[in-house]
């Protein structure tokens, strides 16, 4: 019995190996589906490799805490907290950060890094849903936006 269940799992692995690269391939058809709709609606073009990468909740949550590390310190969030606790916007107890990443984490579907032009869809695997193409084509419009009009660019230089 437990010979016959160390093969089976050993053929279902083989299996979802050699699956990995259909679904990819099915995957870029589709990715290169919503591109080119989207290019057509935006009557903008976006070459060819631009990059689509697929991110898990949990790499998500890591990347939000190395960017609020970066981009907001511990004592600029800690005034802010306690600004807004006492103004009352927030009980004394509550952890901002620990908040805005678990909300950002939960509400994130897709973003546009201008970093390292790149777009991010989370994801926990398998093929593109419905709203992975409706994200994809939206983040994809932030990178046109960003590579015709420069979305860093102060406003009216």
């Amino acid at each position: 019995m437990r010979k016959a269940l160390v093969i089976t799992i050993f053929v279902l692995a083989i299996t979802a190996l050699s699956l990995s690269p259909a679904l990819a391939q099915g995957d870029q058809a589709t990715v290169n589906e919503v591109f080119e709709e989207t290019e057509k609606i935006r009557r903008l073009e976006a070459p060819a490799d631009v990059a689509v990468n697929y991110m898990s909740r949990e790499e998500l949550e890591d990347k939000l805490l190395e960017d609020m590390e970066e981009d907001m310190p511990e004592e600029e969030t800690q005034i802010a907290d306690d600004i807004m606790t006492m103004l009352d916007f927030i009980d004394e107890d509550l952890d901002l950060q620990s908040f805005y990443v678990d909300l950002l984490t939960e509400q994130i579907a897709g973003f546009y890094d201008p970093e390292d032009d790149s777009l991010y869809l989370i994801s926990e695997g398998g093929d593109m849903d419905i709203m992975d193409e409706y994200t994809l084509s939206h983040e994809l419009v932030h990178y046109l936006q960003d590579q015709n009009f420069d979305l860093e660019r102060p406003p009216f230089e």
